[in-house]
């Protein structure tokens, strides 16, 4: 986020700099604003001056999504200790800080290339993945045993990567990174096979069993992959060589 206003306020009330900086020069802890006697701390007035000229000089103009959120929940404060009462913006954003997310999914269907009829509520899934991902922000895909979350994943990979081949970004890989599944022991076959069901397409890496790939070999056999599975236990066993690779997802 890179277009940012911030603004001063006393109670219900904004404040112009003007004023502000007379109230700091007041150093005092009950002053009179507007006909009304409000309680101030000099200290986080002081603090709040030179946070905003700070920022009007263009030094603290970005933000990524995820701090705005905190932010607007009260988890965050803006630097340096300066605490943020409301959070107001346009776009994606603002629509989530309103609730009213559901207006920015575009819901697309099932994506070219994906051997299937994704349901109703997969392609909403699928919306609601891709929407998240470009807004900056991690995903929770929380449906119910057995309703299609592999499928859905896979869909999501196929538009992306599907989309970005047919725009011409190459054959191997069209995004950077592959993306990473991991899972319990007992479901990596079960992806391996919904991968060569509905995304033949796609590049899979299974990285497990005994002759699996260790280090730098790792990274040499992913390199044109679209997805690497692997489990719990062997990320953990595995994680200095899982870690060389530069992972989209």
């Amino acid at each position: 986020l890179r277009e940012i206003d911030w603004k001063a306020a006393l109670g219900d009330e904004e404040i112009g700099m003007d004023e502000l900086r007379r109230l700091a020069k007041l150093k005092a802890p009950i002053v009179q604003v507007r006909g009304r006697w409000m309680e101030l701390r000099p200290g986080e007035v002081d603090k709040l001056v030179r946070f905003l000229e700070h920022g009007r000089e263009g030094a603290r103009q970005a933000l990524t999504v995820t701090e705005a959120l905190r932010m607007a929940a009260g988890a965050d404060e803006a630097a340096p200790g300066v605490p943020v009462v409301a959070v107001e913006a346009d776009g994606t954003l603002g629509a989530l800080l309103r609730g009213e997310l559901e207006d920015a999914l575009h819901v697309a269907g099932t994506p070219e290339g994906f051997a299937g009829n994704l349901r109703p509520y997969q392609e909403r899934g699928v919306a609601w993945l891709g929407l998240l991902e470009r807004t900056g922000l991690g995903a929770c895909l929380a449906d119910d045993m057995g309703l299609g979350k592999t499928a859905t994943v896979l869909a999501l990979l196929q538009a992306e990567r599907g989309g970005a081949r047919r725009r011409g970004r190459g054959a191997s890989r069209a995004v950077a990174g592959p993306t990473l599944v991991v899972c319990p022991t007992s479901v990596v076959g079960n992806w391996q096979r919904e991968a060569e069901r509905f995304t033949p397409g796609l590049q899979v890496h299974v990285h497990h069993g005994t002759a699996r790939a260790r280090a730098g070999d790792l990274a040499t056999q992913v390199a044109g992959a679209d997805l690497v599975i692997t489990s719990y236990s062997l990320l953990d066993r595995d994680r200095a060589a899982l870690s060389l690779i530069e992972w989209s997802r």
